[in-house]
């Protein structure tokens, strides 16, 4: 009878250290939670910013009347501007997945402005 007492005890003991140490992780979780919400939330305005100021900037390059020509990594047209267009003649339909040079160098073309732009290019500085 003795034995049941006491491990009646040691078991009410556990129950209680484990309902605090739920009762910490609880809290431990919500913690976190609010944590990741708070991040989210940053990272959410940071990415309506981010929207806002391409949105900005896109139409900046689609309105200036000077030529703007977008390439992927390999030299391929993937976009032009209006201001391209209105200077070349040529549309986005026309020069898209195209290299710049076989649109704008024409047998005419000075070689050395050629070669100081393919210089530029290759460095990523124009």
């Amino acid at each position: 009878m003795d034995i049941w007492i006491i491990l009646t005890g040691v078991l009410a003991l556990i129950i209680i250290v484990l309902f605090g140490l739920l009762s910490k992780a609880q809290s431990k979780i919500k913690k976190l939670e609010s944590d990741v919400n708070k991040t989210m939330e940053s990272i959410e305005k940071r990415v309506r910013l981010s929207d806002k100021y391409s949105r900005t900037l896109a139409e900046v390059a689609d309105k200036t009347f000077e030529a703007v020509i977008i390439t992927d990594k390999n030299g391929i047209i993937e976009w032009v501007n209006q201001g391209f267009t209105k200077i070349t003649g040529y549309g986005l339909t026309e020069v898209i997945g195209k290299k710049p040079g076989e649109v704008l160098q024409g047998p005419d073309t000075d070689p050395e402005t050629v070669e100081r732009i393919r210089k530029k290019l290759s460095q990523k500085v124009i």
